[in-house]
């Protein structure tokens, strides 16, 4: 009886020992190395200094839904646009909002985990909310960058919690009546402009114009998207808040098409059967090309800020890849 419970205490020191190789010795393939267990904890740095746990939320952000922001200095206007992807075609909406209005000159929208975009987007609006009955003022954007990224840091170190793995994007216009108060040509005032706030907390002035946040290397290296945008934004050509979501919405269409896979569903009509790709004729046939990863984006949403019009938003539904007529649009 005795050497049998040795045999097995034994056996089993021998397992472990040898598992424990196993994983330590493995790089890839889905196993955990042993000097990376830092990756567990929220609040200890690796060997190389840094914090694993953000990273990841760092990488989640990233991989939600891109974002374009556009600024019209000409008519001062803010405009955003981003698609919505939902998972099934029977998916009407989701049921998050991805542009708030939190004061008249100021709106934000979130890309990444929605959960967490919902919560940091409330936290927003109650935060704005609590300091114009403080203080009976609007809240300046200096306060309000600075109070959402410490609730961003503060869920970098806080037991029981994890980082949000959202971004938040602030757009940001001077008030009417500071613009019109400023006299002297030496102060500083904030000009209309983006900021991007990240799961680390860091806070960032989107530098000129335009810009593209998440939406992976397909969007971020996408030539023609830039220079789409930076044509409407330079452009003398005078344009309404309509007009320019319009155009911020073909721009992100045409980017959408671009960064699509190769796999494609080619249609005649809606009574007719998938058409085989060998044997297709555009001319007779009149079939459509729609890229797969764009079969669950149901809409593009926007919205615009300036002072004449406020905030106004628009959702242009699409069908097949192409954006369907308002009068054709489902009333559900």
């Amino acid at each position: 009886m005795m050497v049998s419970t040795v045999s097995w205490r034994l056996l089993v020191v021998v397992l472990f020992c040898y598992l424990s190789t196993q994983i330590q010795g493995q790089s890839a393939g889905g196993y955990i190395r042993i000097d990376e267990r830092h990756a567990y904890s929220l609040s200890t740095f690796n060997p190389q200094g840094r914090l694993q746990q953000v990273d990841y939320a760092m990488e989640a952000a990233a991989l939600g839904t891109p974002v374009l922001v556009l600024c019209r200095p000409q008519e001062g206007v803010l405009l955003m646009a981003s698609p919505q992807v939902l998972p099934s075609m029977f998916v009407l909406d989701d049921g998050t909002a991805r542009f708030l209005r939190v004061t008249p000159n100021l709106m934000v929208a979130h890309s990444g985990v929605s959960a967490d975009g919902r919560v940091l987007c409330a936290a927003a609006q109650e935060l704005a909310i609590q300091h114009e009955y403080v203080y009976d003022e609007e809240i300046p954007i200096d306060i309000f960058l600075e109070e959402v990224s410490l609730l961003y840091q503060e869920h970098t170190m806080k037991i029981a919690a994890r980082p949000f793995g959202a971004t938040m994007i602030v757009a940001y216009q001077e008030p009417a009546q500071n613009i019109a108060n400023q006299e002297d040509s030496t102060a500083t005032m904030l000009p209309h402009c983006f900021y991007r706030i990240d799961p680390s907390g860091a806070v960032e002035c989107l530098g000129g114009n335009f810009g593209v946040i998440n939406g992976g290397d397909k969007f971020q290296k996408d030539n023609q998207l830039w220079n789409d945008l930076k044509d409407i934004s330079q452009s003398t050509e005078p344009l309404t808040m309509q007009q320019g979501r319009q155009k911020l919405v073909e721009v992100l269409l045409n980017a959408l098409k671009r960064a699509a896979d190769d796999k494609a569903v080619f249609t005649k009509d809606k009574n007719s059967k998938k058409a085989d790709k060998g044997n297709i004729d555009n001319n007779n046939n009149k079939q459509s090309y729609v890229p797969a990863s764009l079969k669950n984006v149901r809409r593009i949403l926007t919205a615009s800020l300036s002072h004449q019009e406020g905030m106004a938003m628009d959702r242009f539904e699409l069908s097949r890849g192409e954006i369907v007529p308002p009068g054709d649009r489902p009333t559900t």
